[in-house]
């Protein structure tokens, strides 16, 4: 689980900006909502080192993998001859 996310301080010294850090903006113009999720601790580190070493966000990688499982999910309903699950 991600913690909060807080103002980066200024290298130069100027506290007086009111610049958020990279991580609490969204990305690409995107809307985000802060979700809490639950993990196992393995795998919860493998998702920080992948992170790191792909030198990705956590959020976007899991971002990623869930739309991959839930596009493949909607597609093995299809060939079931399953509706699809209704967005709302």
């Amino acid at each position: 689980m991600v913690g909060p996310q807080r103002r980066r301080t200024q290298p130069s010294g100027d506290e007086d900006s009111d610049e958020l850090s990279p991580a609490a903006e969204p990305v690409g113009g995107r809307d985000r909502e802060k979700v809490g999720i639950w993990m196992p601790r393995g795998l919860r580190q493998r998702l920080r080192i992948h992170a790191a070493v792909l030198d990705r966000e956590i959020s976007d990688l899991i971002s990623e993998a869930v739309s991959e499982y839930l596009d493949r999910h909607d597609q093995q309903r299809a060939k079931g001859g399953l509706p699809p699950i209704p967005m709302r």
